[in-house]
């Protein structure tokens, strides 16, 4: 959430603003990538979510004693490995335009490369 709120931030001329959170991104992804697919993760609040577990890297819910569920509406799309997705972010010719007016900044360019040697680091599944 922390790269998107930065792509949006660098849309609406708040480059730098935007480049905090880009910056946090990079420091969240590798903690991300770091847990294995299929650990049971709480999504938060236990008052407002209960026992319900995410399994990280499926589109699943899981209550105690339950069998697992399919999360609709995309709901997992948060939770699954999206290795590479900063990248294509970064670097995609058309559909990322909030990153025009930065796209020429020398720290862009880092990010560019910093996110292609996150996804040199780990595997397509963890």
């Amino acid at each position: 959430m922390h790269f998107k709120a930065g792509c949006a931030l660098c849309g609406c001329g708040r480059a730098e603003e935007g480049r905090t959170y880009i910056e946090k991104a990079f420091e969240l992804f590798p903690k991300w990538y770091a847990i294995p697919n299929g650990e049971a993760l709480e999504p938060g609040s236990r008052w407002l979510f209960g026992e319900m577990k995410i399994l990280k890297g499926e589109w699943t819910y899981v209550l105690p004693g339950e069998e697992p569920q399919y999360l609709p509406d995309g709901g997992g799309y948060n939770f699954t490995d999206r290795r590479g997705f900063m990248t294509h972010a970064l670097s995609a010719p058309r559909g990322w335009e909030w990153f025009n007016g930065v796209r020429g900044e020398p720290w862009f360019a880092e990010c560019v490369e910093r996110a292609k040697a996150l996804d040199a680091q780990w595997p397509e599944e963890n």
